[in-house]
């Protein structure tokens, strides 16, 4: 079967800001499977706040016009935080972000949303994003050009596809238990347009 489609469970009404800063993070590849790299990375004993890392002092947003997000089928009692925003610098961009209690909650958060979203079902990864070949997602690490909290390192991944034709990534932090999820719902979007907004966020 393809790939769930959760165009309506992640459904948003989203709007856009205007904002132009230099790319901030970088793509490298290729990735070992998703479900194995979240083992790597240990969390501090103190991770920043969602709020923190969704907002850098200095720096634009990550979204705007924000709420408390789904659980999507995850346990609220393993979620530290969850955030979604409606309001992007990218033009009919979502995005959500959920940060876990404990190391063994953010493994299992990560399982679970790629089970969901059926990223995990998918087959023969590009290891690039956007993915080449005719491949339909690609999994590859990433790595901040200016924030050396998230260095190049084990687990910290992008994963790249498209849910009932909609571009959709999914991305981690294994050094705060995080991971945030963005898709655009524009007309004509592609995942090589989300790909430009994601290079260009900036995190505290």
């Amino acid at each position: 079967m393809a790939a769930a489609n959760i165009e309506h469970r992640l459904r948003v009404k989203v709007r856009r800001i205007a904002l132009i800063v230099p790319v901030a993070v970088a793509l490298i590849g290729p990735a070992i499977s998703a479900q194995a790299a979240t083992s790597g990375s240990k969390a501090p004993a103190a991770a920043e706040k969602l709020t923190s890392i969704m907002h850098a002092p200095g720096k634009a947003p990550v979204g705007t016009d924000c709420t408390k997000a789904k659980l999507f089928g995850m346990r609220a009692s393993t979620i530290r935080a969850r955030i979604f925003c409606s309001k992007t610098a990218g033009n009919g961009i979502g995005i959500w972000g959920y940060q876990f209690k404990s190391r063994p909650a953010y493994q299992a958060g990560v399982a679970h949303m790629n089970h969901y979203t059926g990223f995990s079902r998918m087959r023969h990864l590009s290891t690039s994003c956007p993915p080449k070949n005719g491949k339909a997602a690609g999994l590859v690490g990433w790595y901040s050009f200016t924030n050396h909290k998230y260095k190049q390192r084990r687990g910290q991944f992008l994963e790249c596809f498209r849910d009932g034709k909609k571009p959709l990534l999914i991305w981690t932090m294994p050094t705060q238990n995080v991971f945030f999820i963005a898709k655009s719902g524009a007309k004509g979007a592609t995942l090589k347009t989300l790909l430009h907004w994601w290079a260009r966020l900036s995190y505290g």
